[in-house]
């Protein structure tokens, strides 16, 4: 099966004038297995921004990471965060993208802010020392909200999360967003700690969310209950319009809050 490229054929395309990079992280530990994992960089305006792609299909993993550099182009150019947008060559599919990372994001924050235990469904033994446990947080119309959280000696290393239909694929989407930043860990944990500090894209690996997750002593969330959407609108445009090059074929979508946007 053939795999649009079109976020990665646009870069190529402007390789020149975005001066854009494309990097394969080696992961030597085979944490990632059977997995892809390339960071795309361009750079605007002499910002450089940076995307992450991981997935055990080539086209996907640049497609993935290419996307995510010209999202973050697009979300500095807006003033805005990178929460609730996505970019696609699909204008309907980056709405969808848009709304469902909202979702998981705001789902995620009120479960922290409420201080419960998540439901665990299942844990995995990674290495002799580490477990990565996945967690429901919510469930929506639209699916599952899983939490996947690494354990290293007892100690929470970093999350990924997830919005799913698909309990199976759910899994592996959460996994993999840990798992990649589980694989920096391992290899050099003095960078890790470092990059954490300073990167604030690294929320998922800051101890001290982690710790107030994994130490939380509330009566956990009863699992299956369905919780009510929240009052969200999104706005689609071209990409072209935001970063000034009329011959780009993607769409930015943001979806917020009613009333913020």
């Amino acid at each position: 099966m053939a795999y649009k490229t079109v976020a990665t054929r646009w870069l190529l395309s402007k390789k020149d004038l975005l001066a854009a990079s494309f990097v394969e992280h080696k992961d030597n530990l085979n944490i990632l297995s059977n997995m892809t994992d390339i960071e795309v960089k361009i750079t605007a305006s002499d910002v450089v921004f940076s995307g992450r792609g991981t997935d055990s299909i080539g086209d996907i993993t640049l497609e993935k990471a290419s996307s995510d550099a010209i999202e973050r182009w697009c979300c500095h150019l807006l003033g805005i965060s990178t929460v609730g947008c996505a970019i696609h060559s699909v204008r309907e599919q980056a709405a969808t993208n848009a709304r469902n990372e909202f979702l998981e994001r705001h789902f995620f924050d009120q479960y922290v802010s409420q201080s419960a235990s998540p439901h665990i469904l299942k844990s995995e033994q990674l290495e002799a020392d580490a477990v990565v446990n996945y967690y429901e947080i919510a469930k929506c119309d639209v699916g599952l909200v899983v939490l996947a959280m690494i354990f290293d000696f007892s100690e929470p290393i970093c999350l990924g999360l997830s919005l799913e239909s698909d309990i199976d694929l759910g899994y592996k989407k959460a996994a993999v967003e840990a798992l990649r930043n589980y694989s920096v860990y391992k290899t050099d944990k003095d960078y890790f700690h470092k990059k954490v500090a300073t990167d604030r894209n690294l929320w998922c690996c800051d101890p001290e969310l982690l710790r107030k997750i994994a130490n939380t002593s509330s009566p956990p969330i009863g699992p299956g209950k369905l919780i009510e959407f929240p009052k969200i609108s999104s706005h689609t445009q071209s990409v072209s319009d935001i970063v000034n090059i009329q011959d780009c074929p993607l769409y930015f979508s943001r979806t917020v809050t009613v009333g913020t946007l």
